[in-house]
This record gives C-alpha cells, structure tokens and sequence, in this order.
C-alpha cells in the first residue's frame, strides 16, 4: 500500500527574507504611527492645559488690577508707601491686599508682581501686573498688562474748563434750540435760546457743535424742517455770543428728517468749513473765515449721474494743526466715497466701496491720529450687502496737501449672523497712530464690537464684544475718543438698552476693553443715544445721553480714578429738561473751550 507523505513547502531562502523585511517595516511604521498619536495626544491635552493656566492667570492680573485700584482709592493711599521701579509682590492678609518684596503664589501655582511708575498726573500711579506661573517642566507662561491709578483725595481737584451745551427744546412742534454754559466754578447757566430762523414751525430736527482748534470759537450746524421743506443753517459762536444765523441750504422734502447729511470742522487758520446736502447728487460746502465772513456756496462735484444719489451721512475733519481736510460719505445708492481738501482745492473723489450694508446715517465715519504728527486718519464703512464686520482703511498724509490710501483692512466675522449697521471710529491722541473701532449690527438683540485698527492690521482686543445689548433701531449708540493726557487710554460711552449709560476703558498697552463698565445714574426710561466729547489736556470727558422720552442728561467723566464725578454741580448727573424730536439724530452736542 502507498504512503502518502505531505511535506510543508518552504520558500526559497530570497523570499524568507523579503518577508522578514516586511514584518519588521510594517511594525516600524506601526510604531511611528502609535507614537505620533501618543505625541498629538499629549501635545493636545498640554495645549488645553496651557489655554486654561493662561485664561487662568488673566483672571488672576484683573483681580491684581481690582485690588491695586481699591488700594489706591483708599482714603489712606497706600500706594504712596511704594517706590517706583521696584518689583512688589500681591498678598493677602486677613480680606486686605498688601504689596510685599516677598515673592508669593495664588493657587499654588501663578505668581503676580507689580512695578510702579510715575503716572502722567502728579496724582496718578502707573502700575504693570505681571503674572507668571509654571505649566510643566520646561514650559512658562507670562500674561501682563498696564493700567493707571489715582487717589480720590485729589481727582477732582484740576482747573474746571468752560464749554457749551446746545440742543434742540421744541420737540416736534417748533424751532427752539437752547444753550448753556458750563462755567468755571462748575455750574450750568440757566437755558438760553439761539437766534431763531423764519417761521416758528421749523423745527430742528439735527443740532451738531464744533470747536475752534484754539480759543472759544464755535460753530452749530443745525438742520429744521416746517412740513414741507428742509433748511440747514450756520450759527457762529464768539465764545461770548452769537451773531446772525447763515442760511446755508434749503429743499422740499419730507424724508430722511434724522440724516446726517451735513457736517463741518475747523482749520489751523481759524476759519470753518461747513459741507452739506442739498438732496441733490452735488454735495456743497462753505467757508467761515476768522474774520466773520461767509464766503460763496460751492460744490464737490457729482457723486454719481444718478440725479436722486444724495449724500445721507457726511463726516469732515480736518487734520490737527492743519488747513487739510478729509471727506468721508455715504450715497443714496450705498456707495462710500472721499475727497481730500489740501487747504486751498479739492482732490476729487475716492470710490472706497460701490456698496454697502445700509445707507443708513451713521455707517460711514473717519478721524484722524493725533500721535505720530497727526498725519494718520482711519475710514471705517462697509463694503457690500452682507458684511459682518466693517472695512477699515488708513490715510497717510505727507504733510504738504496730499497723501496715499493703504490697503483696506477687515477683521474676522463678528460671532453672530449679523451685518453692520452703524459703526463709529477714534484716533489714538499719543504714541502709535492706533484707533478705535466699533460698530452695531442688525441682530433682534443687537450688539456693539470693537477693534484695534493700525496703519497695517485689525485685530480683535480683548472683552471687545462691547455689550450683547444695546438700543434698538440703525442710530449710532455708542461714541469713542482717547483720554487727551494719557493719549493711550480710549473710551466708549454707550447704551445696553437699559436706563443707565455705560462707559469702557481700552487699553492700548494691553489691547484690552474693561471687562466690567462703569454705569451713569438711572434715567427716566431706557438710553437710546450717547455722546462723548473728551476734555482737551486732561483724562476727563463730558458724557451726554438722550433716553427715548427724548430727555437729555449729562455727567462727567473723572478719568484718573475711573468714576463719575458727583461734584461740582455741572459735573454731575444733570437733567437738563429738554424736549428733543428724536432719538434717530443727533440733536444735542458740547464743545469744551480750548
């Protein structure tokens, strides 16, 4: 019988190790893979652990601010105890924060230390907080910001300047106007009216002030309506009295009564320059000269050949210790344009966008830098119908009547799915030409953001969601300018919606909005317009506000120690009893003497 015999078949020895060579390769790249899952594992979960430390330790630099802030607001300043330059070290003993040289931990693990500086008023204290701290063996992680401080035995103990407040007290009805003055021994004068123009039914439905560069002189543009037609006229302003009312431009119409078709500024030489609409599509402007002369109206040219494209929103300004103006405005068919004045003729007009969000009255504005020899000045508007964040673009001037565009910039998307409505910009007063930019979308709960804006970029500051409410409707609520002393400190008065206005810092040094706003007293109804005019040479400003019963209300600003003053009287809540049209314009205004 036949055996079978099964053998097992092995390769050729070549093949044996082919194979080999493929096993090993195969758990090689096994590994290699397995480690670079390990590696994104652990290089995750510490890029997690460094966010959360580094969000951590901000926290931990605002309570350091807060508690050197109380420090210094104390009636015994402690803060004078400490030398400047010297690096101090926050603890706590019992509920009261101490500055020691003893280096000391807060929650075992960040650092904070502070080294104070001599501040720009004999009263202030500039103060770095620095928070360190350990995350890992050779990782650390540093957070820093700057602030200012003051004792409140000495804040509101300057020079009170004069100014003067104008708005409109005929309501609906007729063309009253009134005045007061703030004097120097803090008090308001009693209301006093304007020369009044034709018939008493021409009601003012806009009021905007302008200050002379130097000096008291001033200028009120003001806008009326009688029911058929509209009239925008000059009121010249001595700093003493008023002389006769110029008639500047007049049409029928009754629409659009809250536009901001007309603005004006003054030049180094001391005369005014007013530019408006006359609902045509040819924007005018007229020149008040120091010696007390109007001069012949005349025109900027066509905006476009559509005959109705009328101007709805006009800003000018010109550049500090200069004759040269900028011209921003906004059409009746979205379209964004400007025109540059060099103290004598006109450039002709820039297209900067052939559409927009709106055209509506605030969605264009434009101001300049007074750092870095004034000769930066920000454009903020919108480019086409649905955008979410506006379009930011610096001029730079060269100082001898011309100047270049740069390259406009935008930043990222605001969180929600809204698009701009309004939007508002302020020039840095020293160190870099920064600014200031903030805008209001069209969201059922609508909300205010800010950016920081630079000849080269746009970025998102910190807390620059300003508020996630504010006053209904496409009015501008809120109103930006920089600490005049400090130059670097920027403010924004606004409304959330509520019966008290509120008021941020931003912090150039650390680009940074205040986390926390500081409110006005309680108004008789909800905020629905804010107005804030810094004071020249000082940290302080005049904050002005309408609620929607169409009252107005002021207080001011004590800007070195960050509160509302409640003395004197005209520096406190003031209510000023007026009876203005509406809260879609702006028909109050203050200028501060200079």
């Amino acid at each position: 019988m036949a055996v079978l015999s099964f053998r097992s078949k092995r390769p050729p020895s070549s093949q044996s190790g082919l194979l080999l060579v493929e096993i090993l390769l195969a758990v090689a790249i096994f590994g290699m893979i397995s480690l670079i899952v390990l590696s994104a594992f652990v290089y995750g979960r510490d890029s997690l652990s460094y966010a959360a430390a580094n969000s951590q330790a901000g926290e931990v630099s605002n309570t350091a601010i807060e508690a050197l802030n109380n420090m210094a607001q104390s009636t015994d300043n402690p803060l004078a105890n400490f030398a400047n330059g010297t690096t101090y070290y926050l603890d706590i003993t019992g509920s009261q924060w101490q500055l020691s040289t003893t280096p000391t931990t807060v929650n075992n693990m960040y650092t904070p230390s502070v080294v104070l500086a001599a501040g720009p008023t004999t009263n202030s204290r500039q103060a770095t907080v620095t928070v360190k701290w350990s995350s890992g063996a050779h990782k650390q992680g540093t957070v820093s910001a700057t602030t200012y401080l003051a004792s409140l035995q000495t804040g509101s103990s300057h020079t009170i300047k004069t100014g003067l407040l104008v708005y409109a007290n005929g309501g609906t009805s007729t063309s009253l106007i009134d005045y007061r003055l703030l004097q120097s021994d803090g008090f308001w004068t009693s209301p006093l009216s304007l020369p009044t123009v034709g018939a008493n039914n021409r009601v003012a439905r806009s009021v905007k002030l302008y200050s002379a560069q130097t000096g008291k002189a001033k200028m009120v543009i003001a806008r009326f309506f009688d029911g058929t037609n509209q009239y925008i006229y000059g009121f010249p302003w001595t700093g003493s009295n008023w002389l006769s009312p110029q008639l500047l431009a007049n049409w029928r119409s009754s629409s659009a009564l809250d536009s901001g078709n007309f603005s004006g500024t003054y030049l180094a030489n001391g005369s005014f320059m007013a530019a408006y609409s006359d609902n045509s599509n040819t924007p005018k402007y007229n020149i008040y000269s120091s010696a007390g002369v109007w001069s012949s109206q005349q025109s900027l040219g066509q905006i476009s050949g559509d005959r109705n494209d009328s101007p709805t929103s006009m800003i000018i300004h010109a550049r500090p210790g200069s004759n040269e103006v900028m011209l921003g405005l906004l059409g009746e068919d979205y379209e964004t344009l400007t025109n540059y004045y060099n103290g004598s003729s006109w450039s002709g007009y820039t297209t900067q966008a052939n559409n927009g969000t709106s055209n509506g009255t605030h969605n264009v504005d434009f101001d300049w830098s007074s750092a870095a020899g004034s000769l930066y000045g920000a454009l903020v508007y919108t480019t086409g119908s649905n955008d979410r964040t506006p379009t930011v673009r610096v001029f730079t001037a060269n100082g001898s009547g011309s100047g270049s565009w740069g390259t406009p910039l935008a930043s990222l998307n605001q969180p929600y799915g809204s698009i701009v409505i309004s939007v508002a910009v302020a020039g840095q007063v020293s160190g870099s030409p920064n600014f200031t930019v903030c805008d209001k979308d069209d969201a059922y709960t609508q909300h205010l953001y800010c950016y920081t804006a630079s000849p080269t970029g746009i970025s998102r500051p910190s807390n620059y969601t300003l508020s996630n409410t504010t006053s209904q409707g496409g009015q501008q609520t809120m109103e930006l300018g920089f600490e005049d002393q400090i130059g670097s400190v920027g403010l924004a008065g606004y409304t959330d919606g509520g019966s008290s206005a509120k008021l941020k810092r931003f912090l150039s040094t650390s680009n940074s909005w205040d986390a926390t706003p500081l409110s006005a007293p309680n108004a008789a109804a909800n905020i629905g317009k804010t107005r804030l005019i810094p004071e020249p040479g000082l940290n302080d400003a005049m904050l002005l506000q309408i609620d929607d019963q169409n009252n107005l209300y002021s207080i001011m600003y004590d800007g070195n120690n960050n509160i509302f003053y409640t003395t004197p009287t005209g520096y406190a809540w003031t209510i000023h009893n007026a009876n203005g049209p509406s809260i879609g314009a702006k028909w109050f205004d203050f200028g501060w003497d200079k």
